[in-house]
């Protein structure tokens, strides 16, 4: 899959992950009430990268397998890639969510991801 890029280069993609809890308490509970175009911040040590979102999808584990390569790519152009858990059974989690977002501009305001421990300039809690 290769290595993911910090937040804010200009190729490649930032994968931001965090947990859902059933109960409430997750950092990314309700990752999939993103919708197109909602803003998204990631907090670096450099400052703040603003995203756009472009795209959110609910689908079963075995799904996003099979589009890993296209999904974690590091080729083409710089966007940031939010993964978490859904679909709680009771036992298990059967699903992911997937946010797909491309980076803006201009800084927007919006929810800041929390830290998802990827790379050294990841994104930090806010």
């Amino acid at each position: 899959m290769g290595r993911e890029r910090p937040p804010g280069t200009l190729r490649g993609g930032t994968l931001v992950t965090g947990h859902t809890v059933h109960s409430g308490g997750g950092a990314l509970d309700d990752l999939e009430t993103l919708r197109r175009g909602d803003p998204v911040l990631v907090r670096t040590t450099r400052g703040v990268v603003g995203y756009s979102v472009t795209g959110v999808t609910v689908s079963r584990k075995a799904s996003l397998a099979r589009v890993s390569d296209r999904v974690f790519s590091q080729a083409g152009p710089h966007r940031l890639v939010l993964v978490t858990c859904e679909d709680w059974n009771g036992v298990e989690y059967l699903g992911n969510v997937v946010v797909l977002a491309e980076p803006t501009p201009e800084r927007r305001s919006g929810p800041a991801v929390p830290d998802g421990g990827t790379c050294g300039d990841g994104p930090r809690p806010t």
